[in-house]
């Protein structure tokens, strides 16, 4: 069986927000949220940035955004503390939960799912999202499937 690479992760998760290319800006900003043992909001905006020049943390009133017919919480106070309270789990999970332990999957999903809700920046949080979920589950290894697939599956489980 193919294993599934950093490079095709990319691809995927390019493709889910309709950008048929990959940079070496997206390949390269990958590499160096995926090799930080310790997640800050400094990282992920620097990620971000990367991926999508020109967002923003939405820390101030009035930094809304709407996706689809879902609108999250307006910008502001609460996005801050709430993508610093999920960073925080994030890294007290990972930092325990690196080898095939079924909860990393889950907290993996459930962080996942939980950032997209929160939606704490401008643009760039479909695959900012999807690199945090990766950055949980322990990096490309534990993705052998890619995204949409290992994620469908944790959703089930999740479910269950």
């Amino acid at each position: 069986m193919r294993r599934f690479s950093l490079r095709d992760f990319i691809k995927e998760s390019n493709r889910i927000e309709g950008i048929p290319v990959i940079s070496a800006w997206d390949i390269s900003a990958h590499e160096e949220l995926l090799a930080k043992e310790v997640l800050t909001v400094g990282a992920l905006a620097d990620f971000v940035t990367a991926v999508a020049p020109g967002a923003q943390l939405r820390i101030a009133p009035g930094m809304d955004v709407r996706v689809g017919m879902f609108f999250p919480i307006g910008g502001g106070e609460r996005v801050a503390m709430g993508l610093d309270n999920l960073l925080y789990r994030a890294n007290q999970h990972r930092a325990g939960l690196l080898g095939r332990d079924p909860s990393r999957a889950h907290m993996a999903y459930r962080l996942h799912v939980d950032y997209e809700t929160l939606h704490p920046f401008t643009d760039g949080n479909g695959r900012s999202g999807r690199a945090l979920w990766l950055w949980m589950m322990g990096g490309i290894a534990a993705a052998p499937l890619g995204f949409l697939h290992t994620f469908y599956y944790q959703s089930l489980g999740a479910s269950r």
